[in-house]
């Protein structure tokens, strides 16, 4: 159940780049950078369109998500809403994993519909055009947060070497750690270590870098994985903490609060 039958089939790696996208991981902050990381740099080696990140004690619960997603229809309001179905489907996955010896799998689309109660999931949003996923597992000896990583792709894996995905699994698993939870809210007292100056949260910071970049709420949402209507509220919050009635006055006014920069690209 490896992921490709015969990594002699494929050409040497340029393994310069793959260096220069491991220590690409360093330098990952925001979830906004895991992203543009994933899609940009360690696409190139693990094709995919959609990675769903669970960790927690898959014996007895709750297991935790995080989505880094290209594609529409994904998010992590979507997994809340279904949230049974994928938690039995990942308990699905996981045990898998643990049946393979705890090494990487991959299951094509025809394996997929066999798994018991995938048809609950299969067809929201954009998992319907998925034709295969790779797993990678993270064991955790010491707690109880095992950590599977499922990467949902519409194509065959057999461009995936064994070789290089788990030499850059590792940092994929550091990188995620560096970055908050897109479930993190600010603690009851107010006081949120991470906020900004005028009170702009990290998440509507996020937000406001990919609207001074000329995204839409679509992409933006899509970009973050969360909802256009979860993209409008932030973008409400923020223009009533930023005194502004647009996106010009916005982003003008977004620029005099001398933030850190953002890593976009």
């Amino acid at each position: 159940m490896n992921t490709v039958a015969n990594n002699a089939e494929f050409k040497i790696p340029n393994w310069d780049n793959v260096l220069a996208v491991i220590q690409g991981a360093h330098l990952i902050e925001k979830h906004v950078d895991f992203y543009r990381w994933m899609q940009i740099g360690v696409g190139q080696y693990i094709p995919h369109n959609l990675v769903i990140s669970v960790w927690g004690n898959f014996d007895s619960g709750p297991l935790n998500y995080d989505i880094t997603s290209s594609i529409s229809g994904i998010t992590d309001q979507d997994i809340s809403s279904n949230l049974a179905s994928f938690d039995f489907l990942m308990k699905c996955i996981y045990r898998r994993w643990l049946d393979n010896d705890k090494n990487s799998y991959a299951l094509d689309n025809r394996e997929l519909t066999s798994l018991s109660k995938y048809n609950s999931v299969a067809y929201l949003g954009g998992l319907k055009w998925m034709q295969s996923i790779i797993v990678h597992g993270v064991r955790d000896r010491r707690g109880d947060n095992d950590c599977i990583y499922v990467f949902f792709g519409n194509g065959p894996v057999s461009d995936v070497r064994d070789d290089i995905m788990n030499l850059m699994m590792p940092y994929i698993d550091i990188a995620l750690r560096r970055v908050e939870c897109p479930g993190h809210r600010p603690s009851p007292t107010g006081n949120d270590n991470n906020a900004h100056n005028n009170d702009i949260s990290d998440r509507e910071q996020d937000v406001m870098e990919w609207i001074v970049s000329g995204k839409t709420n679509i992409e933006i949402g899509l970009i973050l994985s969360i909802s256009k209507n979860t993209v409008k509220n932030h973008i409400k919050k923020i223009f009533m903490k930023l005194d502004v009635t647009g996106r010009a006055q916005a982003v003008a006014k977004y620029h005099d609060l001398k933030l850190p920069p953002k890593m976009l690209t």
